[in-house]
Order: structure tokens, then sequence, then C-alpha cells
């Protein structure tokens, strides 16, 4: 109770406060995306970064390079996943395994990944030509990616979230 998280977006970085005087506790720069809280809250995944809630301590880190972007955390923590120039790729925290996803054939990766609630499955926004689409991987198998055709003239997806039961995905575009 005696401390305040935040972002500095500026920055992007992490920040934890203490709640009366405002002092730096602790800063996690070099963020790739917006930090997420575990379901339990004991943990903050920022970027390549899994941290303890309580200390601000790091507890593990994805293999992740300074060109990866959008890097997107299973709920519970188990995986991330992250776009590194035109790959998807899939990083498995209990095994430290990294696994690159195949896009489908002349597709190119667009804005925008999302992992599913149970972590099992992974959408990405891509395209070919002026097509948009969304590949759709299920992550328990690593084959090639089932693909959906987006019918609607738009110019790349800002969103994909997926239903609390995994079960639906909104395709969010401009």
């Amino acid at each position: 109770d005696k401390y305040l998280a935040g972002y500095q977006k500026s920055s992007g970085a992490l920040l934890e406060l203490h709640k009366s005087s405002g002092e730096l506790l602790w800063q996690q720069n070099q963020m790739h995306g917006s930090p997420v809280f575990s379901q339990d809250g004991t943990e903050i995944f920022s970027g390549p970064e899994v941290l303890e809630t309580a200390t601000g301590k790091r507890i593990a880190r994805a293999p992740i390079t300074k060109s990866a972007y959008d890097i997107q955390w299973a709920p519970q923590g188990s995986l991330a996943a992250w776009k590194n120039e035109n790959k998807v790729q899939v990083w498995d925290r209990s095994t430290n395994k990294t696994r690159t996803l195949t896009l489908p054939e002349g597709h190119t990766a667009s804005n925008t990944l999302q992992v599913s609630p149970d972590g099992k499955w992974l959408a990405a926004s891509v395209y070919v030509q002026i097509h948009n689409n969304v590949a759709l991987w299920n992550l328990t198998k690593f084959a090639a990616p089932e693909l959906h055709r987006i019918l609607t003239p738009i110019n790349g997806a800002f969103g994909l979230p997926f239903s609390p039961d995994n079960r639906q995905l909104i395709y969010a575009g401009q």
C-alpha cells in the first residue's frame, strides 16, 4: 500500500514510486508494448521482462532482440509472442525454447498480434497485396496457421481481442 506503479509513455518505462514521498524505487526501460499483470497479480510482463510485482525484481526474460516489436504475453505468463522483421516468434517460458511460426505463403506480418486468454491460440494480422487476413495458429500443435480473409477493405488491424472463452475474435480495423 506504500507504492504506486505507473507507465511513462514518453520513455517507455515502467515505474514504481513510494506513495507518500514520490521517490523512484525502480524503473524498467526499453519496453516493447504495454505492461500487463499476471492473472494473480504477482508478476508483471513488461516487454521481454517478467518482473515480481512486489519488488520489481526480474524473474525471467524472453530472448527478444531489439528489432522485435508488438510483444504479447499469454495472460498466465506461460508464453510470449512477438514480431521480428517478417517473422512471428513464440517463447515458451517453461522450456525456455523459441519457435518461429511460418506465415502463409506470400503474406507479410502486419501490425497486430494477440494471444488467446488460455494461451493456446495466436492471432496475427497479415496481408498479401491489398488483402487483409487473420492468421490463426494453434500453439499446442505449431502447424501451419488457419487463414481467414477479411472482406472489408481496411488498412490493417489495430486490435484482435479474443472473447474470454477463446471462441471468438474481433478484427478491429480502421
